[in-house]
Formats: structure tokens, C-alpha cells, sequence
């Protein structure tokens, strides 16, 4: 179901070609739920494609995005999900609202604020082992 360019396992079309019936009856299959008595006329799905929601999560650099200030800005602060914010996730909430909040303060010379910084999950043994136990 993830890779839209493979014909299903049980509709013998790929994504692209379903209708948004024949999308549920591919997942149904997949969630052992085929001959449940599923009302398939309920189901009002249009296929669409979102070439760049995976952008978020390629590989890159520390370069390819610009800083939330760049140099020399003295009245441009850059928001959003395309900026460098270092150890941040890309995709979340909190990435825009820190970003957000660190072009405020960095424009109004807010010395004495500070944005809460991120937090170093991947360091904390208790999050890794609740992460673990999700996982299993």
C-alpha cells in the first residue's frame, strides 16, 4: 500500500490506478478483514498525489536550509518547515512554533528570552526503553 507504483496483492491495480473503493478493499485485505460485511458504498475517497509531503524527510545537509535569521537580516526572519533549526525534527508543530519564536526574539533583540530548547529525546533512557516497549 505504501509504494503506489506496485499492483496491489489483492486488487491486481496499483494506487494510482484505484478507485478510492478499491483502496479500501486493498487495506481491508491487508487488516484480515475481507468478507466482514463492509459497506463499501460508504467509502468517498479521492486518490490524490503529494509529490513533496516526503521532502520533509530526505536526507540532507546542514546547508540546504537557510537559518531562521539569515546573516545580515536586520527585518527578515524565515518561518515554517525549510529553515535549519539544529537538532530539530522537521514536520512537527514544535519545529514551527520554535522557529517562529526564535525569529521574534532574534529580530526584537529579546536578549533576555529565551526559546525552550529542544529536547534531546534520543538521550533520555527512559523515553528510549517507552519507545521500545511501542515498538514490541
Amino acid at each position: 500500500m505504501l509504494n503506489t507504483g506496485v499492483e496491489g496483492d489483492y486488487v491486481k491495480k496499483t494506487v494510482r490506478e484505484c478507485t478510492g473503493a478499491e483502496i479500501f478493499e486493498e487495506l481491508m485485505h491487508h487488516l484480515k478483514l475481507t468478507g466482514k460485511g463492509h459497506e463499501q458504498d460508504i467509502v468517498n475517497v479521492i486518490p490524490c498525489s503529494l509529490p513533496y509531503t516526503d521532502a520533509h524527510f530526505n536526507n540532507r545537509a546542514m546547508s540546504d536550509r537557510p537559518p531562521v535569521i539569515p546573516r545580515r537580516s536586520t527585518n527578515l526572519g524565515l518561518i515554517g518547515q525549510y529553515v535549519e533549526i539544529e537538532d530539530e525534527m522537521s514536520f512537527t508543530e514544535e519545529m514551527s512554533v520554535r522557529g517562529a519564536r526564535m525569529a521574534v526574539y532574534g529580530l526584537a533583540g529579546c536578549k533576555d528570552k529565551k526559546v525552550i530548547p529542544v529536547s534531546p529525546y534520543w538521550n533520555s533512557v527512559p523515553c528510549l526503553i517507552a519507545a521500545v516497549k511501542k515498538v514490541m
